[in-house]
């Protein structure tokens, strides 16, 4: 049986949500789960890796919610086992980024916060 490490729980989305990870990195995806401490996402990628990630940008479509600049590092940024997740194709490869948050202001805690509260489920 495996323990659980993480502090917070983890949530799903009820809509599709979005994480951008910066600085310029090009890397978007869909948010699978996210909790106060950290949000795993899937994007494509097209040979580059997530190493110099420092900020990521949670978004859902049509301006319903934005929480931009979440300063994070990256947990792991790996290809999924196969049957979980995105399907790989031949040009680009679909990974998944798990990012831990790193001192949030408040004004970002209480945003987060909100996002867990009104856009997810246990």
């Amino acid at each position: 049986m495996t323990t659980e490490r993480r502090k917070h729980g983890r949530r799903k989305p009820v809509k599709t949500a979005f994480a951008a990870v910066s600085p310029d990195s090009g890397r978007l995806g869909k948010i699978v789960n996210i909790s106060r401490g950290g949000l795993l996402f899937e994007y494509l990628c097209y040979g580059t890796d997530a190493a110099n990630v420092s900020l990521v940008d949670i978004f859902l479509p049509d301006n319903e919610f934005h929480l931009f600049g979440i300063p994070c590092r990256v947990i792991s940024d790996a290809i999924p086992p196969a049957g979980i997740g995105c399907t790989n194709l031949s040009v680009v490869t679909c990974k998944r980024c798990s990012l831990c948050f790193e001192h949030l202001t408040d004004a970002q805690r209480e945003r987060l916060n909100f996002f867990l509260e009104n856009f997810t489920t246990a």
